[in-house]
């Protein structure tokens, strides 16, 4: 399963990792062990989650819940864009629940293509 590259936060602006096939790769260039370690759940949790179809809201939402919990350290770390956010969101959804998502949303916030 290959993911949005997340940025780098080696310097002072970040600059888009190239995809990798190995989890490791999609590390921000962080120094901080406890920071890789969160990113790694993160990005494990999303690997995982989006192997199975979302039914109902409850399921929505305990993923949401559960997808702010992981991403907070990675967000207190300052190297996530509210785009990258968003499209790591995303990807914990399982493909075919995309589309159902995608005209929901669209027809319920038409301005956001």
């Amino acid at each position: 399963m290959s993911y949005y590259t997340p940025y780098s936060c080696t310097g002072p602006t970040a600059t888009p990792l190239l995809p990798s096939q190995d989890a490791s790769d999609y590390f921000y260039g962080s120094t901080s062990a406890t920071n890789q370690r969160a990113k790694q759940a993160l990005y494990n949790y999303l690997d995982h989650v989006s192997e199975f179809h979302m039914s109902n809201e409850d399921e929505v939402l305990e993923y949401y819940h559960d997808f702010m919990d992981l991403i907070k350290p990675v967000i207190d770390s300052h190297c996530l864009s509210k785009q990258d956010h968003n499209r790591l969101f995303w990807h914990g959804f399982h493909p075919d629940n995309h589309e159902k998502l995608f005209w929901h949303l669209i027809s319920k916030y038409p301005n956001q293509l």
